[in-house]
């Protein structure tokens, strides 16, 4: 739509869309003129920054999430920099051509326990719209980091129309790892496409996972496979008593 490759608001507060002012003010001389763009059915070409997420939260012992970053304008979109602003904080890559895959990773090793906030901005060459975007990140570093060995535990990416449990191993094509392998995990056949990366243990050894007796978990946020790239790693907790989301 021509209205969406032009920008028609001034930003207001920090950098990028933010939950308090949203995309910002609307500009009257720049709204009329994309009216008249549209209006002739001549809309601006050029490239604009997009970000799956503006805010990330890592509560409990969540680690890392990804975030989608690409152009829904024309042409070509390069990410030139990334801001970070506090040290237990990093993100990879930080610069390259959109679309790709950024992965946000939080270290809570040297943190005393509480909640922790900042702010990374993520900066482009953006013909149209906002150059910048700006992500909100809130982590919680809880009392006691629970760790353990849960036994084998078997992890698989499903598809957007959710995960129910329990679930067939075999028809998950999940792969195994344990705790000899610090629950390490690699997929390497799944096609471009978006997933969810759940995981579970199969005690009984029926061929399903996350049945009542089973410990289970997934990571909330949808991970975008895209050709000839590699995904970044999805760390999360694998518990007893897990609820099907």
């Amino acid at each position: 739509h021509p209205l969406t490759t032009r920008p028609i608001t001034r930003d207001l507060g920090v950098a990028g869309r933010d939950k308090y002012f949203g995309h910002g003010l609307i500009d009257a001389e720049a709204a009329v003129m994309a009216a008249g763009s549209l209006a002739s059915g001549a809309p601006q070409p050029g490239s604009i920054l997009a970000i799956s997420s503006t805010e990330l939260d890592f509560t409990s012992y969540i680690t890392s999430h990804s975030m989608l970053v690409s152009n829904t304008g024309t042409g070509t979109l390069n990410i030139t920099g990334v801001s970070e602003e506090a040290s237990w904080l990093s993100v990879s890559p930080v610069a390259g051509a959109a679309p790709f895959q950024m992965e946000v990773r939080v270290d809570r090793s040297s943190l005393a326990p509480g909640t922790y906030n900042t702010t990374f901005e993520i900066q482009s060459d953006a013909d149209l719209g906002e150059p910048t975007a700006s992500v909100q990140v809130t982590m919680i570093v809880p009392v006691s980091q629970a760790q353990g060995d849960v036994g084998p535990v078997f992890v698989a990416a499903v598809d957007e129309a959710g995960f129910k449990i329990p679930a067939s191993i075999e028809a998950l094509d999940a792969v195994k790892t344990d705790s000899s392998s610090n629950y390490v995990y690699a997929m390497s056949s799944l096609s471009p496409g978006t997933y969810y990366i759940v995981a579970g243990t199969d005690r009984d050894g029926d061929g399903s996972i996350c049945d009542i007796e089973d410990a289970c978990g997934f990571n909330p946020d949808p991970v975008s496979v895209l050709a000839g790239q590699d995904s970044p790693e999805v760390d999360f907790m694998v518990t007893n008593g897990f609820t099907d989301p």
